[in-house]
C-alpha cells in the first residue's frame, strides 16, 4: 500500500513520526507522501489496514493541520479541529471499518 502526494507549502515544517504499525514520511524535493504497512497487519488489524488503505488526503488537507500547528495551536488541537471540519471525508476512511 503506497500513497503519494506532490510537494507541500514550504511554509509547513517537515516531520517524521513512526507509529508501531504503519508510518508516513516527508521526503525532500519533490515530496512525496507514503503509507508502508508491516506485512501481516492486514490479518492482525484489519480495520487498522483498511483504515489505512482507504486514508487519502490532499496537499491542502495536510497545510491546513500543519499551518495551524505553525501558528500556535498543538498537533492534537490541529488535528481534531480538521476532522471535526471534514467528517465526510473521515468517514470514507472508516468505511468497512468497526469504527
Amino acid at each position: 500500500m503506497v500513497r503519494s502526494a506532490p510537494a507541500l507549502t514550504r511554509r509547513v515544517p517537515r516531520s517524521y513520526l513512526p507509529p508501531k504499525d504503519a508510518f508516513v514520511q516527508l521526503h525532500g524535493g519533490d515530496e512525496q507522501i507514503h503509507t508502508f504497512a508491516r506485512k501481516g497487519l492486514k490479518e492482525d488489524k484489519p480495520d487498522a489496514y483498511t483504515f489505512l488503505d482507504q486514508f487519502n488526503w490532499t496537499p491542502d488537507d495536510m497545510a491546513e493541520v500543519m499551518v495551524q500547528i505553525q501558528d500556535g495551536k498543538s498537533p492534537e488541537e490541529a488535528a481534531k479541529a480538521w476532522v471535526d471540519g471534514h467528517e465526510e471525508k473521515v468517514n470514507e476512511w472508516l468505511k468497512g471499518t468497526n469504527a
